[in-house]
């Protein structure tokens, strides 16, 4: 596979599992909602991300900004974190966003400053912010 073969991967929202938008060539790396998938669901789900990834680490060079927008998370999610950290994808950051006044959502995000060697920006979003339709969230995936 070359670079131009390499497409963007796009994960459709479910309950219990986030919606994962990871275009190179729009430069846009998110993820959002849920994560609490059970053992097998989240293998499958992290081993497509940490598979494009690492092929990302292999045929671009730009740098990655990754942004969580979580809602709830489980264990699984850490280990999915530690995963991408594995991965060692050059010049990538975490900008973790959380909910004004969300005490839970801000202090995962400092342990995982404490636990990740990764850059891990916290991003605080106001309520009015939080409910209004993000602009990403409405890109065509066809």
């Amino acid at each position: 596979m070359h670079r131009q073969g390499f497409k963007p991967l796009y994960i459709i929202k479910q309950p219990d599992m986030p919606k994962v938008i990871l275009n190179h060539q729009k430069n846009i790396f998110k993820i959002q909602g849920n994560y609490l998938a059970d053992e097998q669901d989240a293998k499958s789900f992290n081993s497509k991300i940490l598979n494009w990834l690492t092929t990302y680490r292999i045929y671009c060079t730009n740098p990655v900004n990754l942004i969580f927008e979580m809602g709830h998370i489980n264990a699984f999610f850490i280990q999915f974190l530690l995963g991408i950290e594995e991965v060692q994808v050059p010049h990538l950051r975490i900008s973790w966003l959380y909910v004004e006044d969300d005490i839970d959502r801000e202090e995962f995000g400092k342990e995982m400053r404490q636990l990740m060697s990764t850059a891990i920006d916290l991003v605080t979003i106001s309520y009015s912010g939080f409910n209004k339709p993000r602009q990403w969230l409405n890109i065509d995936v066809s």
